[in-house]
């Protein structure tokens, strides 16, 4: 992902910048973005300031019991249990990454944009008693909502996603919550808007 400033005719537009637009958009949008001397291209903005810059995480391994508590600290995919007692969609061996992320110029309040740079693939065996495979989704930037990064600490960004499945109907649409929880996550917390396509 180049980062530097887009100034001549020829110069690349930041990818962070091209994954906002549309489709039909996004050649206009290579060819009119272009950033004074000192400015620097991020999330389709001209900005001075301290780039953050590429981030690079891995992914935390996740429970193998089907019904573990929640502690805020591992993977693993909650499901409506199809068998009694079962809530973990997987094993929680979650291959690693890594997600590799682009963070922009933090703001009086310590928050900056965040990407997803790139496809990354997740996947996990699925439980015993399903019988063998993988649960394995791809994630790519969601291209109308970056992330956010908060440096110095102050923000909750506890995420909640759920979905009537409507028995045998047509699902109902998703209900996305985001800094429902009552705490500050503490300093570094981030959210990725990602869209995830089963595989």
């Amino acid at each position: 992902m180049d980062l530097a400033p887009a100034l001549g005719d020829d110069s690349p537009v930041p990818d962070a910048c091209i994954l906002l637009q549309p489709d039909e958009r996004r050649k206009r949008a290579r060819d009119s973005i272009r950033c004074a001397p000192g400015e620097t291209c991020f999330g389709c903005e001209c900005l001075t300031g301290s780039l953050l810059g590429a981030l690079s995480f891995s992914v935390v391994p996740g429970p193998s019991a089907t019904n573990p508590p929640d502690d805020g600290q591992s993977t693993w995919l909650g499901v409506a249990p199809a068998v009694a007692g079962i809530q973990n969609g997987t094993q929680g061996d979650f291959n690693p990454g890594p997600l590799l992320l682009a963070g922009g110029f933090p703001d009086a309040s310590g928050r900056a944009q965040l990407f997803l740079v790139g496809t990354t693939h997740l996947g996990a065996d699925v439980p015993v008693v399903a019988g063998q495979g993988r649960a394995c989704v791809r994630l790519v930037q969601d291209p109308q909502s970056p992330g956010e990064i908060d440096c110095d600490g102050g923000s909750n960004y506890d995420v909640s996603l759920s979905v009537d499945s409507q028995g045998t109907g047509p699902n109902g649409s998703p209900t996305l919550t985001v800094g429902g929880g009552p705490t500050d996550a503490g300093p570094g917390v981030a959210i990725i808007r990602v869209l995830a396509i089963q595989r």
